[in-house]
């Protein structure tokens, strides 16, 4: 709701004068004083807390004697209600009194809320108030807002743990009949916006208002829902709009959570199921439902009536509450009720919640308002909720210094509710502002024209009678100034004869629409119209009017008679004259969308799609501001592509989508039809086998729809189509090249070029015959001599597509693989071997390293056990031949040639040893243990 900021005033800031001249408003009159509303036939005292047996006691009540009293039992801490049957007549209580009884203070509740309801003694209770009760048995007073009732309940809240409580007396004082209206003025609000017509036509009620009005005036929509009320207020007038959004509302109730047997429970599942899906952001001005469905920003009036909407739809009593520079929502169970803060997702029970109301604060800047201040809460019926979308409305409007805009959405807000006392009160500044404006800017038949206005209205409001006093000795002393004294004594006699009374001129329009309507008959289309317009201009506004609606006619009779020659381009001209003369007509812009709809078809049937691309843009080049047109060549377009389709002409379908794109809603909705045609194009060839054409056909696609997302998901999933194919068939290889090719194509798709190293390193174990996932328990051994066939598989593929990440991963996973299997195998000769033949297929050379390590540490110990000394001491050399600074390998087979030599140390063939350590020590030249062992056998050798 666009409302004030905590601290600021409520209504529009108003010059010191005008201020007081509406504070000091005469005083209303005649209105019946109030009475006892319990002295009437039919009243009863009925209760649901006291046993039937009981019930008689109830009347003690209501016996005027405080000394009485009457215990009601309380049931497990729950409220007592006392229901008041007020009669079979409405009556419209305005005070509450109630007496305490003395005695035991835990006897006493705590407070008491005050319910009414027109409907029955269970069911349509609003709450009128909550009052804190005092602790003593003296009468308290408590004044109720206007409120039209036939039964009154009164709901005690007991002490804590208290079993009973004591009343003594009550009595309720109002009037017979509804409540007395706050509505100031002289007119109806339907009437004063015909009024306020007179200043703009803007202000007048749509077709669609009136038809609003006239539903919510008995203070309910019979004819239209609260969503569709709401849409009208909220500017869409369109119905097919209305629909759509209508269906928007529809699908957010259908995926609300479901009612259950607990009303408030549902109540609070749905406040945050539309925080979560459906309210984004709020903006404190956005009043409008339209919006919040198009963009979900929302602010109280909108999220309240989107609330209370969705509620009502899952059966539940829920109504909107307006208080000061705010609204919320209620949600009621019977009687029992809970406030709901719908700006908050937690704001469901607000009142029971200070981090709910903390929150508030900070999101809207308002406070909340407990149900203890009721002169500040008033409940909205469903039009009075609506009404407050045309007072937002009025309230920016007057902010931009729009005045008749602002006061025809006040009267439009108080056609609906016209107890609306913030509109009446903005309804009578604006006036007085708007001609105190007119009158600065020394526009003062204007001024005197909007004061009169006013005062047709309000006849007595003081402020518009001071402005229009002043607006007159204005205008006559600015004639004064200019020495115009004849001009000036013209004003002054005027304004003592002032008269709001208009005088019109009998019609004249048959004078020329007799004549006319025969020429137009014998189809002499051009003549009627000349003739209707030398009428206009001669005739005054009542005939004029009536001579432009027939003008109209002639104009819509003429285009028709085109359109049965399928003379299109003639009836399109006649269309656009008419436009051009009624800008505002719907039935010029329907007929021109209605020509657009039918010639684009007919040529598209006679020539091709390109013909009726070509017809619906040049209708629309000529009709820029034409919805409905751009709605029929958009739909056109649409109709068009899915024949082509259907028909299988798919070259066809894309050459129009690609003509008449431009012509669609919007981007998106290209952007959709390009999927529909490429897919159901894509998916023709690819049943067929035809994956590289599919293909084709989403890049041409994308040529046209470069950003389509769409269409690039569906076209690289075609190439992974075209990969599954092959692969299915165990071509591997294959389908790395389909993938290869699709990287040439997605150079940067990373995805591509691990799907084409997977197929690549499946054709290499493939290659092996040993499944990738699960290998053999004993697989067979490769050959000694030669690398494995799958690692010629995977250095081809290095040799034709380089040397890439993804592939080097599959190469590195490939050599480990078959690695681990010899391993397992316990075969660590030909795992070394293996390490040593694939080198070039490893990347991680720090790994593989430790791998060479691991096989030929494992092969030279099974040797030394063995006393394969010379087997053992080669192995070591075989591995430093790929790994000669290998600090490891060097240590290790530094041991094993020391084995080899000592050897010889115990059978003392020390010529053996020594050749032995001269090898060992060429091979290590910095190894000190082999130094020594090699001069401890030289001297062992020289010895003998």
């Amino acid at each position: 709701m666009t409302l004030r900021r905590r601290g600021t005033s409520r209504l529009l800031l108003l010059s010191r004068l005008t201020l007081l001249l509406l504070l000091a408003g005469a005083p209303c009159m005649g209105a019946e004083e109030p009475g006892s509303l319990l002295a009437g036939p039919g009243v009863r005292l009925l209760t649901t807390a006291v046993a039937e047996e009981k019930t008689p006691q109830l009347t003690r009540l209501l016996d005027g004697d405080a000394k009485t009293n009457v215990a009601l039992a309380v049931a497990a801490g729950k409220p007592v209600d006392l229901i008041l049957a007020l009669g079979e007549e409405l009556t419209a209580p305005s005070e509450l009194r109630l007496t305490l009884a003395s005695g035991n203070p835990q006897e006493t509740p705590a407070r008491v809320e005050v319910l009414a309801s027109i409907l029955s003694a269970e069911a349509g209770y609003q709450s009128l108030g909550v009052f804190p009760l005092a602790a003593n048995n003296q009468p308290q007073s408590f004044p109720l807002p206007p409120s039209a009732a036939r039964w009154l309940m009164l709901r005690f809240a007991p002490a804590r743990a208290a079993e009973q409580i004591r009343l003594a007396d009550v009595e309720l004082l109002g009037t017979a009949g509804p409540p007395r209206s706050r509505y100031e003025f002289k007119e109806s609000p339907t009437a004063a916006l015909k009024v306020l017509a007179s200043l703009q036509k803007s202000v007048s009620l749509s077709e669609e208002e009136a038809a609003l009005v006239r539903d919510g005036s008995d203070g309910r929509f019979d004819d239209s829902s609260l969503a569709e009320a709401a849409l009208i207020a909220s500017g869409v007038t369109d119905a097919r709009e209305r629909e759509r959004y209508l269906k928007r509302i529809q699908s957010i109730a259908d995926g609300a959570p479901p009612a259950t047997s607990d009303p408030f429970a549902d109540g609070d599942r749905l406040l945050r199921y539309l925080h979560d899906k459906v309210l984004k952001k709020y903006q404190e001005r956005q009043t409008r439902l339209s919006v919040l469905l198009d963009s979900g920003d929302y602010n109280c009036v909108s999220s309240s009536l989107l609330f209370v909407i969705l509620a009502r739809r899952q059966q539940r009593d829920a109504r909107a509450v307006e208080a000061p520079d705010h609204v919320f929502a209620v949600l009621y169970d019977g009687a029992r009720h809970v406030d709901v803060e719908t700006t908050n997702r937690w704001g469901f029970h607000a009142g029971a919640s200070a981090e709910a109301r903390r929150q508030l604060r900070e999101q809207t800047g308002f406070d909340y308002v407990p149900q203890q201040h009721e002169d500040q809460r008033r409940e909205l019926s469903g039009p009075g909720a609506v009404a407050v979308i045309y007072y937002n409305q009025g309230v920016g409007f007057t902010r931009e210094e729009k005045y008749d805009q602002a006061l025809g959405a006040y009267f439009r807000a108080l056609t609906l509710d016209r107890e609306f006392v913030s509109a009446i009160k903005n309804t009578l500044v604006v006036l007085a502002n708007w001609s105190g404006r007119l009158n600065n800017e020394g526009r003062f038949e204007k001024a005197l024209q909007v004061t009169q206005v006013g005062l047709s209205l309000a006849p007595e409001d003081p402020a518009l009678v001071a402005y229009r006093k002043a607006i007159w000795i204005t205008y006559a002393k600015s004639l004064l100034d200019e020495k115009k004294y004849a001009a000036a004594v013209a004003v002054l006699r005027r304004a003592a004869e002032d008269d709001p009374k208009a005088n019109y001129v009998e019609m004249e329009s048959w004078v020329y629409i007799g004549p006319g309507e025969k020429l137009a008959e014998q189809s002499q289309w051009q003549d009627a119209l000349d003739l209707a317009t030398a009428g206009i201009a001669d005739v005054d506004p009542p005939a004029r009017e009536e001579i432009q609606k027939w003008r109209t006619s002639v104009l819509l009779r003429w285009s028709y008679a085109a359109i049965e020659k399928k003379d299109f381009a003639a009836a399109a001209e006649v269309s656009r004259q008419g436009l051009a003369l009624e800008p505002e007509n719907e039935d010029f812009r329907n007929r021109l969308a209605y020509i657009t709809q039918e010639w684009t078809w007919s040529q598209h049937q006679a020539k091709g799609p390109q013909a009726g691309v070509a017809v619906a843009a040049a209708l629309v080049q000529a009709s820029p501001d034409s919805n409905g047109v751009k709605q029929a060549a958009s739909a056109f377009v649409v109709r068009m592509v899915r024949e082509q389709v259907e028909g299988k002409k798919y070259a066809a379908a894309a050459a129009g989508l690609a003509a008449g794109a431009g012509l669609l809603d919007d981007a998106e909705q290209a952007e959709q039809l390009a999927g529909f045609v490429y897919d159901r194009w894509a998916a023709d060839l690819i049943s067929q086998g035809e994956y590289q054409a599919a293909v084709a056909a989403y890049r041409q696609g994308l040529k046209a729809f470069p950003q389509n997302k769409h269409l690039q998901a569906n076209e690289r999933a075609s190439w992974d189509q075209w990969g599954r194919f092959h692969a299915d068939k165990q071509e591997n290889l294959a389908a790395a090249g389909v993938y290869s090719q699709a990287i040439a194509v997605h150079p940067d798709d990373e995805r591509l070029r691990k799907n084409r190293a997977y197929y690549v390193l499946q054709a290499a174990l493939a290659a092996d015959a040993a499944p990738a996932a699960d290998p053999p328990a004993d697989p067979p051994q490769p050959a000694a001599a030669a690398a494995p066939a799958g690692a010629q598989v995977l250095a081809t593929a290095f040799q034709k597509y380089g040397r890439t990440t993804e592939l080097t991963e599959a190469g590195d996973y490939y050599v480990e693989q078959f690695y681990r299997r010899l391993v397992d195998a316990k075969n660590y000769q030909e795992a070394a071997g293996l390490l040593s033949r694939t080198r070039s297929l490893q990347t991680d050379r720090e790994h593989f390293l430790s791998l060479t390590r691991f096989a030929v540490d494992h092969l030279a110990e099974e040797l030394l056990e063995k006393a394969d000394y010379a087997q053992a001491t080669a192995a070591y050399d075989r591995a430093l031949g790929d790994w000669p600074e290998d600090k490891h390998l060097q240590h290790n087979a530094a041991i094993a040639w020391d084995r080899r030599g000592r050897q010889y140390f115990e059978t003392q063939e020390w010529t053996k040893a020594v050749a032995v350590y001269e090898q060992a020590a060429e091979r290590f030249p910095g190894n000190e243990n082999l130094k020594k062992a090699l001069a401890y056998a030289r001297r062992r050798k020289s010895d003998q």
